[in-house]
C-alpha cells in the first residue's frame, strides 16, 4: 500500500520520492494514520483520493510534510545578477508603452524568492507606482503561503542581504522582519499544484506573463512531469518571455519552442519571438553588467569573514581551528630585485598586503573587473600566494561565474589545504546549483577542519537546511542543536563567522523558534 501511496503522489504532484527515502515517508504517513484516527494505510488512501472538502484539507496538510520550505532572500547572486542587469531591463523596455509587467515565482515557498523580485522591480522603475505591476507567488503548501502572506521573516532570511537594502525595504517587527507595504502590494499568493492544476486558468486569466522563476522545483519531480509543466509554463508566456529554472535543472528536457540563451551566470529559456534576439554575451561581460547604478543587493562579497579577511604581516599562524585569522602571507617566496636597494622581507610583506587589500576595497565596492585585473596583475608576480586565488574566487563567485570561482578555490586549497574559507565558496555554489550531496561534503569538512569552533555555525545551519529538505529531521535537529551550543561561545552581539552582520542573538532567536515550531 505504501508503493501505491507514491504512485498516487507522483500522479497528482509530480514529485519523486527516492527508494532512499521510503522509510521516511513511510513514517510520516503512519503519524498522519494515526493523528486522523484511521485503522489501515487502506482508509488513508480512500480519504486522499476522493472528491470531498476533507480529501482537500488532508492534501494540505500532507504536503508540508513532503516538501521542504528553506530559501532566502536573493538567493543564487549570480542568477539575480543576470536578472538586474539584463533580464528585466530588456523586458521593462519591451514593456514599456503598455507600462505593464507580470512576474510568477513558481513554488515560492515562503515567499522570499516573490518579495526578491518585487525589490529589484522597484530598484530598476524609479516610476514603478505608474506600472501595472503584478508578481504571483505559487505554492502547493498552504502553510508556507501563510507565512508568504505574512511577509514576517528571520535574520536567517536575510544572510545574503546587504543590511542597507533590509532596512530600506523591511520594517523590524521584534526579533523578526516586515516586508514593507509597497513591496507587498506588488506580490499576492496563490495555492497551485504545478502538475493537477490548470495553470492556464489560474494564471493566464490574469494576463500573459514576462518572466517565469521556477527554482529548486524539478528537482523533486519525476521527468514526465517536468515536461508537463514545461508545456504549461510555454503556454502562459507571453512571445519574447523568459524562464529560469536553478542550474542544469531541466537540461535535455526543454520543449523545442524554447530557446536557450547561456550566460556565465545562467542559462535562461525563452519563449521566442521572431524579431528579437537577446544580446549575445561572453564571459568577461557578466563582470561589466552596468545598465544602471542601484543600491546593493547582496552583503559583503562571498563569505567574507567579519572584517577584513586578509591577514596582517606580523601575526604569527594560527592553528586550523581559527581560520578566518590564519595568516596566509607566511607561505610567501619572496625573490629579491637585482638593485642596491633591496626592501626587507617585512616591507615586501606589507606591499603585499597593501596591494591586496586595495584589491578586496574594490570588491566590497562591487568594481568587479578593476578587482580582477589587480589581482591577476598581482599573481601573474606571486603565483602561489593563497590571498590573492581566494580573492580571484570571491570576484568570480560574486559575478555568477561558477566554474571559474571553483578553479581559484582549488588553487588556493593548495596552497592551504586547512583553510576553511575556500570551502564556504564550494559550500555555497553546491548548494546554488542543487548539488546537495556536494554540499554535505564541503559543510563536513568546514566543520573538521574548525574543530567545531564557532567558524563552523555557518557549517553546520547549512548541513542541517540540507538534512531538514531530505526529510532527515533528526540528523536537522542535532547540528541545529550543535550551532545554538557553539552560539553560547559568543556574545549576543558578536557577529556570526561567514555570516555577514548576523548577530549571535539573532541567529540564536531563531534557531529557538525553529527548534520548537518545527522539530520538536
Amino acid at each position: 500500500m505504501i508503493q501505491q501511496l507514491i504512485q498516487l503522489i507522483t500522479t497528482m504532484t509530480g514529485l519523486h520520492i527516492r527508494p532512499q527515502d521510503y522509510g521516511t515517508f513511510s513514517q510520516k504517513i503512519w503519524r498522519r494514520v494515526q493523528q486522523l484516527h484511521l485503522s489501515s494505510l487502506n482508509e488513508y488512501y480512500n480519504l486522499l483520493t476522493a472528491a470531498n472538502i476533507e480529501s482537500r484539507t488532508e492534501w494540505s496538510e500532507l504536503m508540508p510534510l513532503l516538501t521542504t520550505t528553506e530559501t532566502y532572500f536573493f538567493r543564487d547572486r549570480g542568477q539575480f545578477k543576470l536578472l538586474r542587469e539584463v533580464i528585466l531591463p530588456e523586458l521593462i523596455a519591451a514593456r514599456k508603452s503598455s507600462k505593464t509587467l507580470r512576474l510568477w515565482s513558481a513554488g515560492c515557498s515562503t515567499g522570499e524568492e516573490a518579495y526578491s523580485l518585487a525589490i529589484l522591480v522597484q530598484q530598476l522603475l524609479p516610476d514603478w507606482p505608474n506600472w501595472l505591476i503584478e508578481i504571483i507567488g505559487t505554492d502547493v503548501n498552504e502553510v508556507a503561503l501563510q507565512r508568504a502572506r505574512d511577509g514576517v521573516y528571520s535574520h536567517w532570511s536575510f544572510r545574503m542581504v546587504d543590511p542597507e537594502v533590509q532596512r530600506q525595504y523591511f520594517y523590524p517587527q521584534g526579533q523578526n522582519w516586515l516586508v514593507n507595504p509597497a513591496a507587498k502590494s506588488l506580490v499576492r499568493f496563490l495555492k497551485l499544484n504545478l502538475v493537477s492544476d490548470n495553470c492556464t486558468n489560474a494564471i493566464a486569466s490574469l494576463g500573459k506573463i514576462d518572466f517565469i522563476l521556477c527554482r529548486n522545483v524539478f528537482v523533486y519531480f519525476e521527468k514526465p512531469y517536468i515536461v508537463q509543466v514545461l508545456r504549461k509554463f510555454y503556454q502562459v508566456l507571453r512571445p519574447g518571455g523568459y524562464l529560469m529554472t536553478a542550474h542544469a535543472e531541466i537540461q535535455g528536457l526543454l520543449l523545442d519552442e524554447f530557446k536557450s540563451h547561456i550566460f556565465p551566470e545562467s542559462v535562461i529559456y525563452q519563449r521566442e519571438k521572431p524579431t528579437r534576439n537577446l544580446p549575445v554575451s561572453s564571459p568577461n561581460d557578466s563582470l561589466n553588467h552596468q545598465s544602471q547604478p542601484l543600491s546593493p543587493l547582496l552583503n559583503t562579497p562571498y563569505y567574507t569573514p567579519n572584517g577584513s579577511r586578509l591577514s596582517s604581516p606580523s601575526q604569527p599562524p594560527a592553528n586550523h581551528g581559527q581560520n578566518h585569522q590564519r595568516n596566509h602571507l607566511s607561505t610567501l617566496s619572496i625573490v629579491p630585485p637585482p638593485v642596491a636597494s633591496i626592501p626587507t622581507a617585512s616591507e615586501q610583506a606589507i606591499a603585499i598586503s597593501q596591494s591586496l587589500e586595495e584589491a578586496q576595497k574594490l570588491i566590497n565596492q562591487k568594481a568587479y573587473n578593476e578587482a580582477l585585473k589587480k589581482v591577476q596583475e598581482f599573481v601573474a608576480n606571486h603565483p602561489h600566494n593563497f590571498d590573492a586565488h581566494y580573492l580571484m574566487a570571491q570576484i568570480h563567485a560574486n559575478s555568477g561565474q561558477h566554474d571559474a570561482a571553483i578553479v581559484n578555490c582549488q588553487k588556493a586549497l593548495e596552497i592551504n589545504s586547512l583553510s576553511i574559507d575556500p570551502y564556504y565558496i564550494l559550500l555555497h555554489i553546491s548548494q546554488e546549483k542543487g548539488d546537495w550531496e556536494t554540499a554535505k561534503i564541503f559543510a563536513k569538512r568546514i566543520i573538521y577542519l574548525s574543530d567545531v569552533s564557532a567558524s563552523s555555525i555557518c557549517a553546520h545551519m547549512e548541513l542541517a537546511t540540507v538534512h531538514e529538505r531530505e526529510g532527515n529531521l533528526l540528523k536537522a535537529k542535532k547540528l541545529y542543536l550543535t550551532a545554538l551550543s557553539l552560539l553560547n561561545t559568543i556574545s549576543d552581539q558578536s557577529p556570526v563567522p561567514y555570516l555577514g552582520k548576523i548577530s549571535a542573538g539573532e541567529l540564536k532567536a531563531y534557531l529557538q523558534q525553529k527548534l520548537n515550531l518545527i522539530l520538536y
